[in-house]
Formats: C-alpha cells, sequence, structure tokens
C-alpha cells in the first residue's frame, strides 16, 4: 500500500506541475541564502512553497506587467518562477522561463539579478531579484 500510495502521489504531483518534496526542500535551501528570515516572496507555487520554506508567498501576478501593482501594496524583491516547462509556464511568463535575459527586457520588473537552475525532477527554476520599488502617486483628498 505504501509503494501505491508513494506512485498515485508522484503522478499527481507530475500533473499538478508541483515540485517534489525533496526538490521544495532544495529550494528552501537555496532561498534561505538569499532571503532574509520571513522575508515575502512572490511564486506561482503559492502555498507548497510558503509551507516548505516558512517564507510568505504571494500569488504570481497575472503578468509582468502587473508586478508593480502588486508591489505598491506588498513590498517583496523576490519572484520565483517553478515550471515543469516553458510551455507549462503561464502565457505572460513563457518568454521569460524559456529565454535567459529575457526578464531584463521587462522595465517594470526593475531586475537585479536572474538566477536559473533545473531541480532534480526536472523543473526549471527562475529566480528574479528585482530592484527597488518604483516611486507610487500619492493620492488623497485635494
Amino acid at each position: 500500500m505504501t509503494r501505491l500510495s508513494q506512485a498515485e502521489s508522484a503522478e499527481t504531483s507530475y500533473e499538478r506541475g508541483v515540485p517534489s518534496s525533496r526538490s521544495l526542500t532544495l529550494l528552501s535551501i537555496a532561498l534561505k541564502g538569499g532571503l532574509a528570515p520571513g522575508e515575502t516572496l512572490m511564486s506561482n507555487l503559492g502555498p507548497a512553497l510558503a509551507w516548505q520554506t516558512n517564507h510568505p508567498v504571494i500569488h504570481l501576478a497575472y503578468s509582468p506587467e502587473d508586478v508593480n501593482a502588486c508591489r505598491a501594496r506588498q513590498d517583496f524583491h523576490h519572484i520565483l518562477l517553478v515550471f515543469r516547462s516553458a510551455e507549462q509556464a503561464w502565457d505572460p511568463w513563457r518568454e521569460i522561463v524559456e529565454r535567459s535575459g529575457a526578464a531584463g527586457t521587462h522595465a517594470e520588473l526593475g531586475l537585479r539579478r536572474e538566477r536559473r537552475f533545473i531541480t532534480p525532477d526536472g523543473f526549471t527554476v527562475v529566480w528574479l531579484e528585482l530592484g527597488p520599488r518604483q516611486p507610487q502617486l500619492a493620492f488623497g483628498e485635494p
């Protein structure tokens, strides 16, 4: 039963596009070296990554163009894109997952650094470190 359960878990994980527990642990170790304790980040992995890393995780914005609106409400400096392949990445993020350096062409991200690696179970990881937030306009009563 245990082997059957593990096989079913692995298959479901593959279908859902979530890295294995081992890969999540390795991501957690990598993030520990680059984030302050409890620092917020944005990712498509959401709760699975938050649980594994003990960092607050904001759900990935619909597109790179929407990141600044998110940063206006919650300051964060890291985006972690984790997809089994570029073809499975969300359309607005596909080019960034597919091609090294593509994030730098999105001025709205204010990219400071891009890191890439592949997890043991074959997921492409793109770790984007963002520069300071863009200045926001003050809104108030006239």
